[in-house]
């Protein structure tokens, strides 16, 4: 409760306290005047005069104890004048002061969001900047892979050695890789990675009528993006992929005609494909079919000269690994 209106409250209890003290009083009086009238009337003239003399005592002195407590009333009206100009001087203090530390608070919070905005946005700039690097580091590192293969594969005098540089150099860029060489109806693994065991591994062959999808791909001599067809998930005998995933397989042709496959995927890690992956795959089939085509035709000129070759290196569809 304001203390206004408890010293209010205060105040007209005491009024009503002391007007009723004045009335029963004012009563008591009455009575005895009547008494002693009585009384007077019956002891004589004698007594009559002490009576009154009595009486007008206790009359100035009931006047007395009403000019007190008028006294009192005023005193306390002043008082309740003074606190309530205090108490409005209080509030209106308070409340300024509560102003002001609420703008101080307002300002604060501001300012705090501001730099916590200004902290995410350099934290993001820095996270950018820090991915940017790794990938700049990443994609040298591929093209470094990618530039160290092909040079390995220039350097091969067999075309064994041609597909060693080239299985190496796909293992760079993706996390499963396959290439597979193809002998009349039938195609073998010559080096896989990334694949588990229970998987097609090195040495495997394949009846290239059995497996419809890799037919297809070696009679187009283009390179396809494949998906699994049916519920076993299984393609080009090689891999097997999860619904909604994709392997890239390229053709690697000699003389016109598919002598090997190369497949690759990004197995259970997609995200660890690198963007333009399906483009290195394809550099590095193409520049393949190229080194193999050059040893292809060497052997065939070392061939009509009637000479032994140093090494026995495949071709299709004669030519054995």
């Amino acid at each position: 409760m304001p203390l206004e209106t408890r010293i209010t409250e205060a105040t007209e209890a005491l009024v009503r306290r002391l007007d009723e003290d004045v009335r029963a009083r004012l009563t008591v009086l009455t009575e005895e005047l009547r008494a002693a009238a009585a009384a007077a009337a019956r002891e004589a003239e004698a007594g009559h005069a002490q009576a009154l003399a009595a009486l007008q005592e206790q009359l100035d002195t009931l006047t007395a104890t009403v000019a007190e407590r008028d006294g009192k009333l005023a005193e306390i009206g002043e008082q309740l004048a003074h606190d309530r100009e205090s108490h409005a001087l209080t509030v209106a203090q308070v409340r300024q002061e509560a102003d002001g530390a609420l703008a101080d608070a307002e300002r604060a919070l501001t300012e705090a969001m501001r730099q916590a905005q200004l902290q995410n946005e350099q934290g993001r700039a820095a996270a950018l900047l820090e991915s940017t690097q790794v990938a700049r580091q990443d994609a040298a590192s591929r093209v470094q892979s990618l530039a160290h293969a092909c040079s390995a594969m220039d350097e091969a005098t067999t075309l064994s050695e041609v597909l060693d540089a080239l299985s190496s150099g796909l293992a760079s860029q993706a996390p499963r890789t396959a290439v597979l060489v193809f002998q009349h109806d039938r195609a073998r693994v010559w080096r896989r990675h990334g694949f588990a065991v229970d998987e097609a591994g090195s040495g495997a062959e394949l009846h290239l009528p059995d497996h419809a999808d890799l037919k297809a791909i070696i009679d187009s001599a283009a390179p396809a993006l494949v998906e699994a067809r049916d519920g076993s998930g299984h393609v080009l005998g090689v891999a097997d992929l999860a619904p909604g995933r994709q392997g890239f397989a390229v053709p690697v042709a000699i003389g016109g005609q598919s002598a090997a496959l190369v497949y690759a995927d990004g197995g259970d890690d997609e995200a660890a494909l690198a963007p333009g992956w399906t483009d290195a795959v394809e550099i590095l089939a193409r520049h393949a079919a190229r080194c193999l085509e050059t040893l292809t035709a060497m052997r065939g000129v070392v061939d009509a000269r009637g000479q032994r070759p140093a090494v026995v290196v495949p071709i299709r569809p004669h030519l054995r690994i």
